[in-house]
């Protein structure tokens, strides 16, 4: 029958990570994934069936971030129950088992375990199925605890994702905390820079992206017909724009961010080319003055994949992505960092002062806008 392999995935980039890992170590197995609905609005359902690595596609269709408290109350309380009659694992197994049936795989492989329930509730089998986790962006590079964070005691997620991770469920955590379990120490751990990497308590630390024992050209022709990336003259500017979904942060003045950012690429850089290269999640119009042509970019392509593609002199993204750790270096490389807001949100600042820090982005590619 052969070994089988469950994939949590939610993201373009966890495709590739994925890809990467298929083409290395992946290969022996008949994998199925679930995807789950990134920021609870996008999925990569057509992008994994091009890819033709999997058996079955299922996908989550619930946002857990967005129920109703009665119902996360709920389903807290019979994991409460679960845990405090020893049957945590047979929650697991229920939890799945509407997902994609019954837990009856050799492997599963996470994208993001610290903040996912999904990632987070597979960990608590790691001691009987081998589990693999791929890296979660900067969140791998954060401290995580398991102390209670009393500087956020107020909220109900603080609370929540604290008790879940004593009882050694998962860890949904909010802006701010990042609890874990002693779940991680059974699970393989990639990431692209393991020696940053603050928390060490798994099974073994190993490089994402490490080619050398990977298939190179099919790793490279699965990604060709996952994404088809020709059209190179949509790759060629004199300045690309990495927007971000500012509202994040700053919900009330979108509008006023984004016309400073247009205004500073247009004023300092006289670009007559500008490539645009949006978040998912982004919705916003980006008006620059008609003298200048724009070329968006499609968003749904990974930006991991168009950095040694695109020809520009200058790359400048809104916020401290994790498409930057995709560069080799930095020299054409500006991050902007919008006062106004910073001055509104300390929390805006801490977290791009951390991620800066974390990508060893020098003061010199960093602008004040």
């Amino acid at each position: 029958m052969g070994k089988k392999a469950l994939a949590i995935l939610y993201s373009p980039k966890s495709l590739i990570d994925f890809t990467w890992y298929y083409y290395t170590y992946g290969s022996e197995y008949k994998w199925d994934t679930l995807v789950l609905a990134c920021d609870g609005k996008i999925l990569i359902g057509e992008e994994c069936e091009k890819s033709e690595l999997f058996e079955n596609i299922y996908f989550e269709n619930i946002n857990y971030n967005q129920l109703p408290l009665i119902e996360l109350g709920t389903m807290f309380f019979e994991m409460f129950l679960y845990w405090l009659t020893r049957r945590k694992k047979q929650y697991v197994k229920k939890f799945f088992k509407d997902k994609v049936g019954n837990l009856d795989y050799d492997l599963h492989l996470i994208c993001n375990d610290f903040c996912s329930l999904h990632g987070g509730l597979l960990e608590c089998l790691g001691d009987e199925i081998e589990t693999v986790i791929l890296e979660d962006g900067m969140s791998d590079y954060a401290y995580k605890t398991k102390r209670f964070c009393t500087s956020l005691w107020k909220k109900i997620s603080t609370w929540g994702g604290y008790l879940m991770c004593h009882m050694g469920y998962a860890s949904v955590n909010d802006v701010g905390t990042c609890y874990v379990t002693d779940n991680t120490k059974y699970c393989d751990k990639y990431s692209i820079h393991p020696e940053r990497m603050k928390y060490t308590a798994y099974k073994s630390i190993n490089r994402l992206g490490d080619m050398s024992k990977t298939d190179i050209t099919a790793y490279h022709k699965c990604l060709r017909t996952i994404y088809d990336i020709d059209k190179r003259d949509q790759l060629m500017g004199d300045v690309i724009l990495y927007t971000v979904p500012i509202y994040s942060y700053d919900e009330e003045h979108i509008q006023e961010l984004i016309s400073k950012t247009v205004a500073y690429i247009t004023a300092t850089y006289h670009p007559a080319k500008v490539l645009i290269k949006k978040h998912p999640r982004d919705k916003s119009s980006y008006v620059f003055p008609k003298e200048i042509e724009v070329i968006e970019i499609n968003a749904r392509w990974p930006a991991e994949l168009l950095i040694p593609l695109i020809s520009c002199k200058k790359h400048i993204f809104m916020y401290t992505s994790t498409v930057l750790m995709a560069y080799p270096s930095y020299d054409a490389v500006e991050v902007l960092l919008y006062g106004d807001m910073g001055k509104r949100n300390s929390a805006y600042l801490k977290a791009v002062k951390g991620d800066l820090y974390v990508l060893q982005i020098a003061e010199k590619n960093v602008t004040v806008i």
